[in-house]
């Protein structure tokens, strides 16, 4: 499944230089494309479960305690491609990744690298990498690369 953000109707100047080849003289596309995600997600994706660890050290550099926070969310996950495959990793095919499209933010809760992903069937990835697309200035969504713990379900 592929998602393509395309603008078209009487604003729309072609030709400009943005990144996506069209520039909206509207001041609300950016909230727009924001909840055309959310609705998105929420209709084709599925609910996953991240959870953020954090380590408490001491003044000698041990780690004392590790606490962790948990929220859900909703995501689109895909394999890789073979351009993905390229961009990551200097072409070297990882068995076990995965690439997620995900909302900029969860209640506060943002979606950050070295988070655990958990679907509902109890499979975990660890999100190494975080790319946002952003139109305007203002990021739309997340993608992000995630790896496959333990090679499950690969």
């Amino acid at each position: 499944m592929v998602i393509v953000i395309t603008v078209f109707g009487e604003d729309t100047l072609f030709g400009e230089t943005t990144k996506f080849g069209y520039y909206e003289l509207k001041g609300d596309f950016t909230a727009d494309a924001i909840n055309d995600i959310d609705e998105i997600l929420q209709e084709a994706g599925k609910t996953y479960l991240i959870t953020e660890q954090t380590a408490t050290v001491d003044s000698m550099g041990n780690t004392t305690a590790i606490s962790s926070t948990e929220f859900y969310c909703y995501a689109h996950l895909e394999s890789l491609t073979q351009k993905d495959r390229k961009l990551i990793d200097m072409g070297i095919a990882i068995p076990g990744d995965m690439k997620g499209f995900f909302k900029e933010s969860y209640n506060s809760n943002y979606i950050k690298e070295g988070q655990i992903l958990t679907d509902l069937d109890g499979i975990k990835w660890r999100i190494v990498q975080i790319n946002e697309r952003n139109i305007t200035g203002d990021v739309i969504f997340v993608v992000a690369i995630m790896r496959n713990i333990d090679l499950e379900g690969s």
